[in-house]
């Protein structure tokens, strides 16, 4: 019996980050997790890096993904230097697919230097991509 799987196929879903607010709407991940996660990012964007949190439950808590260096120091899986007044096609870096674990994840909206929450100044749309 021959094994084969299809690594162009996709699905996407819309996020929204309400306005004043960091975090988007919960979405929920497909049965079999993903091997890749991008997001299409509209052209009015507060500047900020984008994470990915991460809950067992759509009313749960969401933590920020995480991963550690050779050293033991966390680091928050994210977009970093996101343009602003143009739209953009970003692709989350590779740690990304630990989240695919998990059923459930929002994006989050951060700080570019210490990570915590920056507020959309606007209620932003963000198209989704799953790659599996």
């Amino acid at each position: 019996m021959e094994l084969t799987q299809n690594t162009t196929s996709s699905v996407r879903k819309v996020a929204t980050i309400a306005a004043g607010a960091s975090d988007s709407s919960a979405i929920q991940v497909g049965p079999h997790g993903f091997r890749g996660l991008a997001v299409l990012f509209p052209a009015e964007w507060t500047a900020a890096d984008l994470a990915v949190k991460v809950s067992t439950t759509e009313d749960g808590t969401y933590t920020l993904l995480e991963t550690q260096d050779a050293d033991g120091n966390a680091d928050v899986v994210r977009i970093k230097d996101i343009a602003t007044g143009a739209a953009s096609y970003r692709i989350f870096p590779a740690e990304v697919w630990a989240a695919g674990a998990m059923p459930y994840i929002k994006l989050a909206s951060i700080d570019t230097v210490d990570q915590t929450a920056e507020a959309q100044a606007a209620a932003r749309s963000l198209t989704v991509v799953f790659l599996s």
